[in-house]
């Protein structure tokens, strides 16, 4: 533990002070947003977030933090295939909504689509951490 806190506080002055590496607008940790509870990946480029202690979908229950981009669709899967570490693809396509859900081996889910009801030049993101127990 006590080698813990000093890592700890170098990492939050280089953090402050900008240096470190990545630009926090490339980092996809969620520290990258204190809103991202789920600790899944972040994408760097992203308005009107939200986020929800808990909910279900199919009977599982999970923490959630959603997003848009004005980036293109293409870009954002993209970005998750790279920081997800081989996730499983489904094809959303629907009436609603056009994208794809990603599933990790853990249980969480990550949703990129665009809305098809709504404002289609964003597109939306969902990060769905998997609660234990469910």
């Amino acid at each position: 533990m006590q080698r813990l806190i000093p890592a700890i506080l170098l990492a939050g002055a280089l953090t402050a002070c900008g240096g470190g590496g990545n630009a926090a607008s490339d980092d996809p940790s969620p520290a990258n947003d204190p809103q991202n509870v789920t600790g899944l990946p972040a994408y760097p480029d992203t308005i009107d977030v939200v986020t929800l202690p808990s909910m279900q979908r199919d009977d599982v229950s999970y923490t959630m933090y959603g997003a848009k981009s004005d980036d293109a669709l293409e870009d954002v899967e993209g970005w998750y295939r790279e920081h997800l570490g081989k996730p499983s693809e489904k094809p959303m396509d629907d009436a609603f909504s056009h994208g794809i859900e990603f599933s990790t081996a853990a249980g969480d889910l990550v949703d990129v689509y665009n809305d098809k009801t709504g404002d289609a030049k964003y597109v939306t993101i969902k990060l769905l951490k998997k609660l234990p127990g469910t």
